[in-house]
């Protein structure tokens, strides 16, 4: 959880790939069906007919892959219905499912404490440090030399946002190339 910004959602995507997740970004306008189908669709399972159904599809899927769910923008699962349908993966499956969202996530699970009691850990994003600008220099500015003054300049001027980090890191980029 965490912060606009941050990296949590390329974080969730890079672990997702690593060790095989799968991984669901919930949309606000998403009914306890239409999650359902998100996972099965993740999964490469033709939905059932029933909601019931499909949650059956997935906890055996969860059982027999071995394999994490991870849901981002969970914030969107913050009401009773959707958190349910999460709880009720989990107790089907035991399967580790890994909720991402914003700063407020932990304080709105409070709500469900048969929720909340089973989360194993809470893990906040941090904002970037002056190391990962450098890091992610290598990445998006990519055969450009870019000066430490500079990077130290915009990691301060991001203010810790990994978002704004990589962005001017490829405008860096783009206008090293251009002035060639």
């Amino acid at each position: 959880h965490g912060f606009s910004g941050l990296g949590k959602t390329r974080a969730a995507i890079s672990a997702a790939n690593l060790y095989r997740a799968y991984y669901v970004q919930v949309k606000s306008l998403w009914t306890r069906k239409d999650l359902l189908e998100a996972i099965l669709e993740q999964m490469g399972i033709k939905p059932a007919g029933t909601s019931s159904k499909m949650l059956k599809q997935i906890a055996e899927q969860l059982v027999l892959s071995h394999r994490p769910l991870i849901l981002d923008e969970a914030d969107y699962l913050c009401t009773p219905a959707m958190i349910e349908v999460v709880r009720d993966i989990y107790e089907s499956s035991d399967a580790p499912v890994i909720l991402i969202g914003e700063e407020g996530l932990p304080t709105k699970l409070k709500k469900w404490e048969r929720v909340h009691n089973r989360m194993l850990d809470w893990v906040a994003a941090q904002p970037a440090s002056l190391e990962d600008v450098q890091a992610l220099a290598k990445l998006y500015a990519k055969g450009v030399t870019v000066k430490p003054d500079l990077l130290t300049a915009l990691h301060e001027a991001s203010g810790g946002s990994t978002r704004r980090v990589c962005v001017n890191l490829d405008r860096v980029r783009e206008a090293a190339q251009t002035a060639d």
